[in-house]
């Protein structure tokens, strides 16, 4: 269907320092909060939604040492027996949120006017038709968004 589309986004999710100990649950049940609801930043309904907590130190995939003799030799971090360390900022004010940074793969339904939907009629009246599309969504047709070829019979 035309309407289901999906995309990618960098987001900052901010949590919540009582959540701090389990920051990858705390980032699913915020975006979980915005399932089946109408979101302008993302142009659509989101309907699911699968994250990644972006790990700077895995996000610079080699690191550059310059050695003593002057010649540059990359070198894996996977090399390194560091930690990983996920970077947050904490904002100022009064309520100390922190923000983390988020790669997400999203599933949005999204129409466009003039594109076509399927979707099962629940109810037909004089003034409306009433339909179900993707088994989640209703949805009205009112009478003067009708073809004029469609006439209402009982």
């Amino acid at each position: 269907m035309e309407a289901l589309r999906e995309a990618q986004a960098r987001l900052t999710v901010y949590v919540h320092p009582s959540n701090a100990a389990d920051v990858r649950r705390a980032v699913a049940r915020q975006l979980s909060a915005l399932l089946f609801s109408y979101e302008e930043r993302f142009d659509g309904v989101l309907l699911a939604h699968e994250t990644k907590v972006v790990d700077e130190d895995e996000e610079k995939k080699k690191e550059t040492v310059v050695k003593e003799d002057m010649q540059k030799e990359t070198i894996a971090e996977e090399d390194k027996k560091e930690p990983k360390i996920v970077r947050a900022k904490i904002l100022n004010g009064l309520v100390p949120y922190f923000g983390v940074r988020v790669h997400a793969n999203l599933l949005l339904f999204s129409p466009q006017p003039d594109m076509i939907l399927e979707g099962k009629v629940e109810m037909l009246g004089k003034e409306s038709i009433h339909a179900i599309v993707l088994g989640v969504f209703s949805v009205a047709i009112m009478s003067e968004d009708i073809r004029e070829k469609f006439k209402f019979k009982r």
